[in-house]
């Protein structure tokens, strides 16, 4: 007979979650104005919010509703710490149903899981993109809600029309950040897809994909990203159109290799252990499962030296990649490590998928999600800001690789019991609960 606490453990683990999220935004985030957000914090001091979107969206981005929602809680910390607060425990309970929902786990327990996974991302990336203001409002909020409003896609098909018109709102919404975009609107025509050749599919799905491609043509075709690419290309990168498209292949992988490789980043390291782990009961050949499983042990060797106190100059050595640039142009050992990146991100999104190899409707879900969150962080190359960013242009990738081992806990259980599952899942708790107390110190 299960205990008490057995019973309950998903509405205990909710909780903490939730209390902790509280003493977060009450005690360490949003207590001061950095960079952008002192800009926009006096942004309305002299013109109206109209005034502001208008010459906005024709000088210089065409997030209309994001800019409007930022400049009206800039200069209200408070409205915006709970507004944060909402929309990052939004952002955790929409993850934990889209890659959970499959396995009949209460929404608690998967929220609560998406939680400690999400505070394994690198403290640098997390701050950029969920705890610094201007950030949050641009990538975590348009997250959320794109998250959300994918919901109506998966099981259970029977909400009712103002839960299906929630989502259609918050799919639109969040078409107002490019990466997210990029990553959810090709998911959106995929699963309208499969719907459609399952016989299964409704008029709701048909207006919310249209709605998201309406408005992702709005962000796209908005005369200020135009003028703002020319103006952030004289100030930060003024030969980047000299550059070819391999060019700004190779430094849009290089994005990607750094957000896989970094060895602060233990969502990698525990997508990697629970790939390791797995991949070495899947049916693949000797050749292949040993390849991957070198690789991704040589990966784990950076996180290990990283703990050790080693930094980069332990890490550096393994698996960093070493910007391409004029200096490096005669290079051996930079084309080398080069080389060595791209096969290890492949080897990660191959174990990944491999060890999802029951259900061909999951490793294909996987995979495309993969594809999708490298792609969108990948597709920086082609912006003159690819160096200039910082790190909030990584959470989209990171968000796909945190429903990737959402997936990965699932099938931790389905292969080695429960109990098993419940080790790994108190090991990352513990080191989720380590990030909560630095950010707190």
């Amino acid at each position: 007979m299960r205990s008490w606490f057995d019973r309950h453990m998903g509405r205990i683990c909710l909780l903490a979650v939730v209390l902790t999220i509280i003493v977060l935004h009450v005690v360490a985030l949003g207590h001061g104005l950095v960079a952008d957000d002192a800009w926009f914090a006096r942004a309305l001091d002299h013109q109206s919010l109209t005034g502001f979107l208008v010459s906005r969206y024709v000088q210089w981005s065409g997030r209309i509703p994001v800019e409007a929602a930022l400049v009206l809680v800039i200069n209200h910390p408070w409205a915006w710490r709970m507004i944060n607060a909402a929309m990052l425990l939004l952002f955790c309970h929409s993850a934990g149903r889209l890659a959970l929902a499959s396995t009949g786990k209460p929404a608690a327990v998967t929220t609560s899981l998406a939680f400690a996974l999400l505070m394994l991302v690198s403290p640098h990336l997390l701050y950029t993109a969920a705890w610094w203001m201007t950030g949050s409002v641009n990538y975590l909020w348009t997250a959320a809600l794109g998250l959300y409003g994918m919901l109506a896609f998966v099981e259970p098909r029977d909400r009712g029309p103002f839960a299906r018109f929630l989502c259609l709102l918050a799919s639109g919404a969040a078409m107002y950040n490019e990466q997210v975009a990029m990553a959810l609107l090709p998911a959106a025509f995929l699963l309208l897809g499969a719907l459609v050749m399952q016989h299964r599919w409704r008029r709701w799905d048909v207006a919310q994909v249209a709605f998201m491609a309406a408005n992702a043509l709005v962000v796209f075709t908005a005369p200020g990203s135009h003028r703002r690419y020319l103006d952030e290309q004289a100030l930060r990168f003024p030969d980047f159109e000299s550059l070819g498209i391999a060019d700004k292949l190779a430094m849009g992988f290089g994005l990607v290799s750094e957000s896989v490789t970094d060895p602060q980043n233990l969502l990698v390291a525990a997508l990697v252990v629970m790939a390791l782990v797995l991949v070495v009961r899947a049916p693949v050949g000797k050749v292949s499962k040993s390849t991957m499983l070198v690789v991704l042990g040589v990966l784990l060797l950076g996180h290990v030296a990283h703990a050790l106190g080693m930094g980069e100059a332990g890490s550096h050595g393994l698996h960093a990649l070493q910007r391409l640039d004029g200096a490096a142009a005669s290079s051996a050992r930079a084309y080398a490590l080069a080389a060595w990146s791209a096969f290890s991100v492949a080897c990660v999104v191959m174990a990944v998928v491999v060890a999802s190899w029951h259900a061909l409707r999951e490793w294909k879900a996987v995979l495309a999600t993969l594809l999708l969150g490298l792609a969108s962080l990948g597709a920086m190359g082609f912006s003159p800001t690819v160096y200039a960013s910082g790190g909030r242009i990584h959470f989209v990738c990171q968000a796909a690789l945190l429903l990737a081992a959402l997936r990965l806990v699932a099938g931790l259980e389905r292969e080695f019991g429960i109990q098993a599952a419940k080790v790994g899942i108190a090991i990352m708790a513990i080191a989720a609960a380590y990030r909560v107390l630095q950010l707190l110190g």
